[in-house]
């Protein structure tokens, strides 16, 4: 049995402040950017542990190997910032945002996030003649909805090296490699921000009374999942002269569903015009490979070529 594990702690931090005063300024008096104070700051916390655990029996006998992974990880992450413009500040010394100045501009936001990751895979082997693979991954991420936050994707390959069979020696002087591989298995995606919860921002650069108005960024996505995709291949490798001459055939298909879809356009009756993301549709991809390689090709006592052939239809 063997262990490894991994600690990560991240911390950052950061504010800024630019003042721009009215002599620098060539508009007119009434202009914004006159005695124009900005201010910014933000601060993150990442935290990351992974800890993994490796173990191989003896089964008894040479001819069985058998090896499991199991891998535990969780990130978590938490910040926030707040940013802050004033206009039409007294000319003097004072630059700074927070005085009675008119407030053009302003925003805050804070934000969480957690993810949580268990990857388990066993692979058997007797001979190196026949392999299998089995394995599965979950998954748990605050950035799907309520509902919808655990996932799992299974996956189950195989291996049979025919070339090592008895019955296939006749070919050995020729035939260096000849295997056949058929899988399926399952994976996904999620969005690369949360929308799960409600933002907030400046309209339009409007004001009400005087101040800064606001209104909520888009429309909460509690429904949200991942998109997931299957997908089965068989593939053969051959080998040819000592691997002089190798290949590979593959022929997959897959299906992706609940596709996400960015912007994805909404009536404006809702009081928008998109939804930042949404689970849409479905999409069937299959197609075939074929590469081969010529290898070390001798032409000369000092040098030699190889060649490689690649060609696929999708």
């Amino acid at each position: 049995l063997k262990y490894r594990g991994m600690v990560n702690l991240s911390a950052g931090t950061s504010a800024g402040t630019v003042y721009t005063p009215s002599a620098l300024s060539m508009d007119n008096w009434t202009s914004t950017s006159k005695n124009n104070s900005q201010a910014n700051d933000s601060k993150s916390l990442d935290f990351t542990t992974r800890h993994q655990f490796i173990f191989t029996p003896y089964l008894g006998h040479k001819d069985h190997f058998l090896t499991m992974n199991a891998q535990f990880e969780l990130n978590t992450g938490s910040g926030n910032s707040q940013n802050s413009t004033a206009v039409g500040l007294p000319t003097g010394n004072i630059s700074s945002s927070t005085v009675g100045a008119k407030l053009s501009g302003a925003g805050t936001s804070k934000w969480e996030r957690r993810r949580i990751s268990f990857v388990w895979d066993a692979h058997y082997s007797y001979k190196s003649k026949y392999a299998l693979r089995l394995a599965v991954r979950g998954e748990g991420l605050t950035a799907m909805g309520d509902d919808r936050k655990w996932v799992a994707y299974p996956s189950v390959s195989a291996r049979w090296n025919i070339i090592d069979e008895d019955w296939m020696e006749w070919a050995r002087p020729v035939v260096s490699m000849l295997s056949i591989r058929p899988g399926w298995g399952m994976d996904g995606h999620a969005p690369g921000d949360n929308k799960t919860f409600n933002t907030y921002r400046t309209y339009n650069n409007l004001s009400y009374l005087g101040m800064a108005a606001f209104q909520m960024e888009g429309i909460r996505l509690t429904d949200l999942r991942c998109s997931r995709k299957s997908e089965w291949n068989i593939g053969s490798d051959f080998g040819f002269f000592n691997d002089r001459v190798t290949g590979a055939f593959n022929y997959y298909s897959g299906t992706t569903s609940d596709q996400l879809i960015s912007n994805y356009k909404i009536p404006s009756t809702t009081g928008y015009k998109n939804l930042a993301y949404k689970n849409s549709g479905s999409m069937r991809n299959s197609g075939w490979e074929v590469n081969l390689n010529l290898n070390n090709l001798k032409i000369a006592k000092d040098l030699s070529l190889s060649l490689y052939f690649n060609v696929g239809k999708n």
